[in-house]
């Protein structure tokens, strides 16, 4: 496909179909104009009447150099820098500008997206999972939404580990503008990647988040869902995986909440249950090597316990842990003991390798 003409039907964000047209009927940007379009207004001038209007002063190396100036990089559908996961999906994007690089090292990845308004528990679960899957280097792609999507970029990044933001507005578009931090701190990251199928400009629409959606899921060769409410976005892209011939995991949650109506159903329907990221190395092929390394770091970690002479405080703080994770405070008053001491005995703990601290709450490896 002709890399100029795709960037102009981009630069005008002309639908999927209607591009889809135009490539039946033009071959190049140069056809194109050359033709002035006529031959799509006498198909549909209605719906063409923006390339008939616009193609005659497009200079696509002007635009080219637009892009340059404001560090965007772009490619298009055939390209060699062209992500190869999206090749063979189901309306595959014709263009993507992004912010990073699109290297293979970002092959292999896993999609973890969930609820904006996630609770503490699916906030736990995904920085558990998230920190996990980190371990073993796979990256992360997540939407760049509020909850979960945030939440998963963060924990990437705080892990040394690559993660790929696929936006569902303008590349130079930051929503919601409570994430510009993290927008800022993924663009000076070497490990993340800003991708968008839309042209700059293009706001925050929508109808646009169902479709880039297909993107999220197709980059990855798995997509895990953590707390989605019976219809949600979230449940879009797991039927994207399905689509795409991915494998969908789901995080079990509370049957008494809304969060977990969604992920609960998608169980029941044979997707995966997921506790922690051997669920994950196991099912997929591709991360069948790293099940050795999962089990050696566990052996480590089980010799670390037995081999340290645990006090009577410090059995009790793991049985504790064992149920769900607490707070410094919350452990201080279940076990009626003085916070001084179940600092100390968590600090020594986390040295082991036996706890670690998820933000605000401690939990067990």
């Amino acid at each position: 496909m002709d890399s100029d003409l795709l960037l102009f039907l981009s630069s005008i964000n002309l639908s999927y179909n209607l591009i889809e047209t135009v490539l039946d009927n033009y071959n190049t940007l140069e056809d194109l104009k050359y033709d002035n379009a006529l031959r799509l207004m006498k198909l549909d001038p209605k719906n063409f009447n923006k390339v008939y209007k616009e193609i005659k002063n497009f200079d696509v190396n002007e635009y080219k150099e637009i892009l340059w100036k404001k560090d965007i990089k772009y490619c298009t559908y055939g390209d060699k820098i062209y992500p190869p996961q999206l090749l063979n999906i189901s309306e595959a994007p014709y263009t993507l500008y992004y912010k990073g690089n699109l290297d293979d090292k970002f092959y292999n990845s896993i999609s973890v997206v969930g609820s904006r308004k996630c609770s503490n528990y699916g906030a736990f679960a995904c920085k558990k999972l998230v920190s996990e899957i980190s371990k073993y280097k796979i990256p992360v792609v997540s939407g760049l939404a509020l909850g979960i999507d945030k939440l998963s970029h963060e924990t990437a990044l705080a892990n040394d580990n690559k993660t790929i933001a696929v936006l569902g507005c303008g590349i130079d578009q930051i929503y919601p503008k409570s994430n510009y931090k993290l927008y800022q701190d993924m663009f000076n990251s070497p490990d993340a990647t800003i991708i968008s199928e839309y042209p700059m400009g293009i706001g925050a629409f929508p109808y646009n988040f169902p479709f880039r959606n297909r993107i999220i899921s197709g980059l990855s060769l798995a997509t895990i869902v953590i707390e989605a409410k019976e219809k949600s976005g979230t449940l879009i892209t797991a039927s994207y995986a399905l689509e795409q011939s991915r494998d969908v995991f789901a995080v079990p949650g509370n049957i008494n909440s809304v969060y977990s109506v969604g992920t609960n159903r998608l169980i029941k329907d044979g997707a995966y249950l997921v506790s922690d990221a051997d669920d994950i190395l196991a099912a997929i092929p591709e991360f069948q090597s790293k099940l050795n390394e999962s089990y050696q770091m566990k052996l480590n970690v089980d010799e670390l316990k037995s081999n340290f002479d645990l006090t009577n405080l410090e059995s009790n703080i793991i049985k504790l842990l064992k149920i769900e994770p607490y707070s410094p405070d919350e452990i201080s008053i279940k076990l009626k003991s003085d916070i001084s001491e179940i600092l100390m005995s968590l600090t020594k703990m986390e040295l082991l390798g036996i706890v670690t601290d998820i933000g605000s709450k401690y939990s067990l490896k």
